[in-house]
């Protein structure tokens, strides 16, 4: 994997921690270069390490509503739905890429 991919990695899992938690990477393993990597290498998505530093610290989920942000069920999980709309507001074109199309086919029609 090259350092483009570490990147995006980082990238998307930045964006799924500050849209649905309002935290950052900060002061999580995953701000450890070789702890993105060993994810990585184990084919851990970034929402599933996102889930996992979401229960380490006791994250309460949250998400935008109308008014403003509202917490959700503390035990949803994010999902590779929330994956693909953090690619797709980052504009990540070669991230989508290597979402299987299998898994894309699997989302509702509104993402």
């Amino acid at each position: 994997m090259s350092d483009e991919a570490l990147l995006q990695y980082r990238r998307v899992a930045e964006e799924l921690l500050r849209h649905h938690y309002l935290a950052q990477v900060k002061g999580t393993t995953l701000v450890e270069e070789a702890q993105s990597w060993i994810a990585i290498d184990d084919k851990i998505e970034p929402f599933e390490a996102i889930n996992l530093v979401a229960q380490v610290y006791g994250l309460v989920r949250v998400e935008s509503t109308v008014l403003g942000y509202a917490a959700v069920d503390p035990f949803l999980p994010l999902t590779l739905k929330d994956q693909v709309k953090a690619i797709l507001r980052l504009d990540l074109d070669d991230a989508i890429a290597n979402v299987q199309i299998t898994d894309i086919l699997r989302l509702p029609i509104a993402i």
